[in-house]
């Protein structure tokens, strides 16, 4: 497994675990492995997979081969502001390398590759769980994302792959939130008085889903319903997701009520907000181009279909929990718990 120590891998392992006694997973894992606590059936090994043989020598490299049978591969840099050729090292010179060890792997039975509904760029439209082709990319983060599930489709071939594609993990149903990402950056912006407009179409769909039933759904799918071959969409889907209008509404209503004194941001196209941040200057510039990174997807009508996905999902008492139900309880953890400053760097959704 890689990324197991990252936000979708972390809780997926922990659920892997517990749904299969006396398993044991080999955790790759660019940290030093003497500060982390392995949970029991769990090895952690320092690694770089963006490096030949992984990062791990080549003897370990073969023994591994040969005994691996499940792969599982979360590890991605979900920063935004990458430049592109870092951004290919992190996610797709790593997927490569990951494949070209499985092809090695004599006893293996499947392969799980978790990607993003966004590497549907800036496309609009609804988006089947399929292959798809973008339109352009408004981050190196996504396009790189499509470059590696393009390199994952070639492999299927000859592998068996199965893409998971994830939407924005905003914290659990609980309102726990284990990573902070943009989504509670910009409600600090928010509580800062510095979100005064954001690009944003007020009817388009925004697809925000819990972490905990990301993670329960992910280990049913490849524990049980596993298909080579499968794109599925772990995600809120049409119906499901609530609008740009409505979001930000209920956001700013659920602020107050927690004592901020905050406006309602006005929804503007995004070249309008350009224009404004490019009247800023100096932190309020930098934060506003920060910004300016994340918020333009709220301005592209984008839903993303998982009716497979949701079929694949039926009978395994893995329920969908509405928004609605925990929505504010994730803005109350994210006003209580962020740091009084946004930091200069920023992480993505997934």
């Amino acid at each position: 497994m890689t990324g197991a120590t990252g936000l979708v891998g972390s809780q997926w392992l922990e659920r892997l675990i517990a749904s299969r006694p006396g398993i044991r997973v080999i955790a790759l894992t660019r940290q030093h492995c003497g500060a982390l606590e392995a949970p029991e059936g769990v090895e952690f090994r320092q690694a770089e997979i963006s490096q030949p043989a992984l990062g791990i020598g080549a003897d370990r490299y073969r023994e591994l081969q040969s005994q691996v049978r499940q792969i599982i591969h979360c590890a991605a840099d979900t920063r935004f502001s990458l430049p592109l050729e870092e951004a290919r090292a992190a996610n797709v010179a790593t997927t490569r390398n990951v494949l070209a060890f499985a092809r090695g792997c004599r006893r293996l039975q499947k392969i799980a590759h978790v990607s993003t509904v966004y590497i549907a760029g800036r496309s609009e439209g609804a988006f089947r769980e399929e292959a798809l082709t973008p339109a352009g990319f408004l981050t190196t983060y996504e396009q790189t994302k499509h470059e590696a599930e393009r390199v994952v489709l070639e492999a299927m071939c000859e592998l068996p792959i199965a893409i998971y594609r994830l939407s924005t993990i905003i914290g659990d149903t609980s309102g726990r939130i284990r990573r902070v990402n943009y989504f509670h950056q910009i409600i600090q912006l928010a509580c800062q008085h510095r979100l005064r407009m954001i690009p944003g179409v007020p009817d388009a769909p925004v697809d925000l889903i819990a972490g905990d039933w990301a993670a329960a759904a992910l280990t049913y799918l490849f524990e049980r319903r596993f298909e080579a071959g499968a794109i599925l969409h772990i995600c809120a889907g049409p119906r499901r997701a609530p609008k740009v209008a409505d979001i930000v509404e209920r956001t700013v209503e659920v602020l107050r009520a927690c004592g901020k004194a905050v406006t309602t941001p006005v929804l503007a196209a995004t070249a309008e907000v350009e224009k404004f941040a490019g009247q800023l200057a100096g932190r309020e510039q930098h934060i506003w181009r920060i910004l300016l990174r994340y918020l333009p997807h709220l301005g592209l009508r984008q839903a993303f279909n998982n009716e497979c996905a949701a079929a694949a999902l039926t009978g395994s008492g893995v329920e969908w929990t509405p928004i609605e139900c925990y929505y504010d309880r994730i803005v109350e953890t994210a006003v209580a718990g962020l740091p009084s400053r946004l930091p200069a760097g920023a992480v993505a959704a997934d």
